[in-house]
């Protein structure tokens, strides 16, 4: 074996070790869209600075369970997992939303995560605010059918790793 097919080989070994690394960090459950499209364009003025300023306290933790399950879970599934039973025929399917606060799109600045510099609340206000009919996807817009603190509530539960349990 020569040096160059030696070098080939060590390549194509790379190339498939870092698809199936890529391919395991995303999921069949990841969707860009909403992430890429923040990233080119920012989030609109209104949502920028928002911030979830409701306590994390049982009774708020509750009712976002409560409004998680009637709203968000026939899509996302019960925990977040993008697996719904209404998930099936969408393109592009709902992503899954489990650490999406502790994973890599939550890190905030100094974490390195794809989000970093950025507001994750703001973030995920917008997505739940406004859906993704603007963005070619399922996702219904909940501003009009949700109160602000509903909203809220939907994702300090989220943020909370859908457990109403650990709150105070």
């Amino acid at each position: 074996m020569t040096k160059q097919h030696f070098m080939f080989l060590i390549g194509v070994g790379v190339l498939l070790v870092l698809g199936a690394v890529t391919a395991d960090a995303h999921g069949p459950r990841h969707n860009p869209v909403r992430h890429q499209y923040v990233m080119q364009n920012g989030l609109p003025d209104v949502y920028r600075d928002v911030r979830n300023l409701l306590g994390k306290t049982r009774d708020n933790l509750m009712a976002g369970a409560a409004l998680y399950d009637g709203h968000c879970a026939l899509c996302h599934g019960r925990v977040g997992q993008g697996n719904g039973e209404g998930s099936a025929d969408l393109d592009p399917p709902p992503p899954s939303l489990a650490g999406l606060y502790g994973g890599p799109m939550g890190r905030m600045a100094g974490g390195g995560g794809m989000m970093a510099g950025r507001n994750m609340d703001a973030f995920t206000f917008w997505a739940v605010s406004e859906g993704g009919e603007a963005l070619g996807t399922g996702m219904p817009a909940y501003k009009d059918v949700l109160s602000e603190d509903e909203r809220w509530q939907i994702l300090l539960y989220m943020a909370n790793g859908f457990d109403v349990n650990s709150g105070p």
